[in-house]
């Protein structure tokens, strides 16, 4: 039989203690404010905990030691909202989900970048530069909002959370202005320096790709010495976290410092509820589960819920808190305008260019040793003329490393193909190559419609016996078409690397359906500057009602970008305008806009 504990009110209650959480964490404690972090799952030590383990490919990969467990909690999912949403097991999910301090960054790939200033204006550019019709027909059912703040106003944001982090880079790009990083870039590969004189005398602006995981020691601005990488091959998306605390993570980087200051960290704490007054709507405390049963009420006088995905408007909506969506009279903003980065399929040309490299001597992930162009990304090329409307573009990135050993497959039936000495030799020579593939292709963006959302499943509920959250999705035409059209723009670049190419049939849109989800998804709890159109406003705060409660991730920024078709970078600065609205709200409680 559980107890209830309940606990002394404090300043702010954070609920996940990922990247967001601990962003808000450390500037809050900081502050001298009184914090409590709650996070659902344990305290890795990466010096400890995943010194050895993590190369248990057979666990990271297959089994996911390492992430959130489904038979927790896990949601359902369809194309429409006349179909019946099914729930998701694990071998369905497309990456690696977080689970305890540092969340999904564990096993991330550590992509990082800002995302540009047409992104932060995103309809309002559009509209100004091809007009309102252009982008209807480019997105049937369209929702692309701007972010209520610009580019500018996000910019000390930016530099405190890459000083924060250790961001490597380039100190040159002119598309993202002052964008300076405090740590160098990686080595380059064979295939990323081939690129890039190719790109160059093309006349193509191209620039190593920015990560975050450090490529030097380095001690940030909380007094954390961090490690550098030591290119082990084990990164990634795949279920790799990292053994030396380079590949950046809350637990490495802001937690630390946030206990020292005074944060009361709780583990293994899965909060299910955000209880409000039936009088003044304001949330009053926050119930959760320990890991015996046990339920815990921990009172506050304001609220963060920094968990991943769709699971932050779940948790509003579970609670009673904002206006939910309904996609048959458009109305309503909770759950409304999910997306994610890229659409599938792609249309591809590739071939093979005869470079030999052991593809484990700059392993840390997919972007590391590689050199990125964002010409064709976003609008930083006239869309006026295509074949057919899009918009955005594509980012391409030439030179990654392999991110992840990947020794193991799981197939039917024992054959040659994964069994026995001629697949052993295989293996054993896999990292030294004479040829790399090379294709010129790209995913172009999703973009938010009005018949997408998340809502609460009636059908399915978490072992605790509440509500699935259920996500009705599916590939928008806007990204089958730009994917068409990026290979008539990257083709040339390709064979002026000396590639020999092959040209894929043309993506087909609505030919393929949307069966899983990617790790980056957008809006659902999105931030803005219309109360009907957004959940939160321009400081993650929810509108009206439950006034003392905030959101921050991924989740709440409105629209993506090509330029970074991850959010975690974007998304961190946002938390960083959550820290500063709670503040401000804890001086003078009330609607902050």
């Amino acid at each position: 039989m559980s107890t209830t504990i309940t606990h002394p009110s404090v300043d702010v209650v954070i609920i996940g203690a990922g990247v967001m959480g601990g962003e808000i964490a450390i500037k809050l404690a900081l502050n001298g404010n009184k914090v409590v972090a709650l996070e659902k799952g344990p305290y890795w030590n990466y010096a400890t905990d995943f010194a050895i383990s993590k190369y248990d490919e057979w666990g990271a990969q297959t089994l996911h030691k390492f992430d959130a467990p489904v038979v927790q909690q896990t949601n359902t999912q369809r194309n429409t909202s006349t179909q019946f949403a099914m729930p998701l097991r694990r071998e369905a999910f497309r990456t690696a989900l977080g689970f305890g301090v540092g969340g999904a960054a564990h096993h991330y790939a550590a992509n990082y970048g800002r995302f540009d200033p047409w992104t932060y204006a995103e309809n309002s550019n559009t509209v100004s530069r091809y007009g309102a019709a252009y982008l209807a027909a480019a997105n049937p059912n369209n929702d692309v909002q701007d972010f209520p703040f610009t580019y500018n106003d996000y910019l000390p944001y930016y530099k405190d959370h890459e000083q924060g982090w250790g961001v490597t880079g380039p100190n040159q790009n002119p598309v993202c202005p002052n964008s300076t990083f405090p740590l160098p870039n990686h080595p380059i590969t064979a295939l990323g320096m081939a690129f890039q004189a190719a790109a160059e005398s093309l006349g193509i602006n191209n620039w190593p790709n920015p990560t975050a995981i450090a490529s030097q020691p380095y001690m940030n601005q909380y007094g954390v010495q961090i490690n550098a990488c030591v290119y082990d091959g084990y990164c990634s998306c795949s279920g790799y976290p990292c053994e030396t605390g380079a590949k950046a993570a809350s637990d490495a980087r802001t937690i630390p410092p946030a206990i020292s200051a005074g944060l009361d960290l709780r583990t293994n704490a899965y909060v299910y509820r955000i209880d409000t007054s039936p009088t003044t709507g304001l949330a009053t405390q926050v119930r959760y589960y320990d890991a015996a049963g046990n339920i815990h009420l921990q009172p506050a006088t304001a609220i963060v819920s920094c968990i991943w995905g769709f699971l932050n408007p779940w948790m509003m909506l579970v609670s009673g808190i904002g206006a939910a969506y309904n996609p048959t009279t458009v109305t309503g903003s909770m759950g409304r305008g999910p997306n994610e980065p890229t659409g599938a399929p792609t249309r591809t040309a590739a071939g093979t260019l005869p470079i030999g490299m052991n593809n484990t001597v700059w392993a840390g992930n997919a972007a590391m040793g590689s050199y990125s162009t964002y010409d064709f990304a976003n609008d930083n090329f006239d869309h006026t003329g295509v074949a057919v409307p899009y918009i955005g573009g594509t980012r391409n990135t030439y030179g990654g490393t392999a991110s992840s050993p990947g020794l193991i497959a799981i197939a039917g039936a024992g054959s040659a193909a994964n069994i026995g000495s001629t697949y052993k030799a295989a293996q054993l020579n896999r990292t030294q190559v004479l040829k790399q593939n090379v294709s010129a292709s790209g995913a172009g963006m999703q973009l938010p419609q009005t018949t997408h959302y998340v809502d609460l499943d009636p059908h399915y509920v978490d072992i605790y016996g509440d509500p699935l959250p259920r996500y009705t999705q599916d590939y928008a035409p806007n990204s089958a078409n730009a994917s068409n059209d990026s290979v008539r723009l990257w083709t040339p670049v390709v064979q002026k690397m000396g590639v020999t190419i092959t040209t894929g049939a043309a993506v087909v849109p609505g030919s393929t359906h949307e069966v899983s989800y990617g790790i980056h998804i957008r809006g659902g709890i999105r931030i803005g500057s219309d109360p009907s159109l957004s959940a939160l406003n321009k400081w993650q705060q929810i509108w009206s009602g439950a006034t003392n409660v905030f959101a921050a991730g991924e989740d709440t920024e409105p629209v993506g970008s090509n330029e970074q078709t991850g959010g975690t970078h974007p998304a961190a600065v946002t938390a960083h305008a959550a820290a500063e609205g709670i503040m401000m709200y804890l001086k003078s409680p009330g609607p902050l806009v």
